[in-house]
């Protein structure tokens, strides 16, 4: 179950990056909005180690 639930995670997360990357694509109207994307889709990925990490810490517990 855990493991559906980081899986649901990983898209709904994929699906926020794949979003702010396309208003990035079609262009912000400064910098700043530019500076501030990037970081909500760097956090974004970073969010998807963590649910990586917990993923591959329940397998391991999971065969424990």
């Amino acid at each position: 179950m855990l493991l559906d639930v980081c899986n649901f995670q990983r898209r709904y997360l994929h699906e926020h990056i794949d979003s702010h990357t396309a208003s990035l694509v079609r262009g912000t109207q400064s910098r700043d909005d530019d500076q501030r994307i990037r970081g909500i889709i760097h956090g974004l990925w970073l969010a998807i180690g963590i649910v990586d990490d917990v993923e591959a810490r329940a397998k391991v517990a999971e065969n424990e």
